[in-house]
Order: structure tokens, then sequence, then C-alpha cells
């Protein structure tokens, strides 16, 4: 069996697939990118596959429960995003995203020509603040600052993105069609992670 190729294998998305490959017995081949290249990068790399012809799937997770745990906003007693607080967020698992893309290679014929935006939840940063807070016993509160302050332009562009158009990812499909994932709900997550 040929092995599964896998960009951005040492990241946590990457991690995360390689992880869940290796679990399921399948080869794997890591292959790890520029750590500058990010939001655009990704685009960039979708369009020169399909127009390689070769065929592929492509999976688009959405912004990462994960990313709560980077930093010490936490420890401060915030939940810091370039995202207003009332603004929902489709959010991912990385322990789902790896299940989901071991779900795709277990049925690649399936999956063949297809993007599939993956997400479990669409938290608002005030209901993850909420929700945190229940679980640390102290107030953590939602806060934002201005997409403008972001030094980097690709992370500028991301949260630009992601304030103004967000991801829309099909959360009752993902649910019927791929139950084995688990797909956590953001509560689920948090009372795991922190």
């Amino acid at each position: 069996m040929n092995p599964s190729v896998v960009l951005g294998a040492t990241g946590g998305q990457g991690g995360a697939v390689v992880d869940a490959l290796l679990a399921a017995g399948l080869p794997v081949r890591a292959v790890v990118r520029d750590p500058g290249s990010h939001f655009e990068s990704k685009r960039r790399v979708e369009e020169q596959l399909i127009a390689s012809g070769l065929a592929h799937t492509i999976v688009g997770p959405t912004y990462f429960f994960d990313n709560l745990l980077g930093g010490d906003d936490l420890e401060r007693g915030e939940i810091e995003l370039a995202v207003r607080p009332e603004r929902p967020l489709q959010q991912l698992a990385r322990r789902d995203l790896g299940r989901f893309v071991a779900a795709v290679f277990a049925d690649p014929a399936r999956h063949t020509g297809l993007r599939i935006d993956v997400a479990c939840d669409d938290p608002t940063p005030q209901e993850m603040a909420t929700t945190v807070s229940g679980i640390v016993g102290r107030t953590v509160a939602a806060r934002n600052y201005p997409v403008a302050t972001i030094r980097a332009p690709d992370m500028r562009a991301k949260f630009v993105y992601l304030e103004q158009t967000g991801y829309h990812g099909d959360l009752e499909a993902l649910r019927r069609d791929y139950p084995s994932v688990g797909w956590q709900s953001f509560d689920q997550w948090a009372k795991e992670a922190l």
C-alpha cells in the first residue's frame, strides 16, 4: 500500500492526522512546510492540487479548539480573539480532524475530488468564556482586539476572514455521515483539555 502524504506533519493539524493514520495501521509520508507560509499557502497548495489532475480530497479544517491553549490568555482570565464576542466561530478538535481524515483514507473513492470543510461546533467567544469559567472555577472574559494590530499579514487575513465571512462546514451532515469520528462539542473538549 502506498503511503498517505500529509503536509505540515509536524504541526498541530498534520500531527493529529499522522497520529490517526499510524494508529489505523496506514503508512505515512510526512512533509513539512515553512512556518512563515499559513492561510495563503494552504490556498495555493489547494489550487495547485486541483490543477494537477491528481485524484485528491481536500479537507478544510476550521479554527481549532486547541488554539485556546496557546499563550497565557487563560492565566490572565481572558479568551482573546480578533473576533467579536458574540460571533459564532466554527471550530474543531484536532482529535476529530485526525479521525475524520482516517475515515476519508479508509474510503477514498467516496471522497475523491471533494473539498470538505470540517467543524465540530460553533460557539461564540462569549460562550467559550462562560464554559471555561465554569470549568476552571474563576471568571474568564471574552476579549476582542482589533485585527489591524496583528502584524503577520497572513494571520491578519485569517482573522479578517473569520470575522467577516467565517467557516461554513455542515455540522449536521458531518455528524450524520461520519458518526465514528465522535465530534466533540466545545464543552466536551474543554472538560478534557482544561
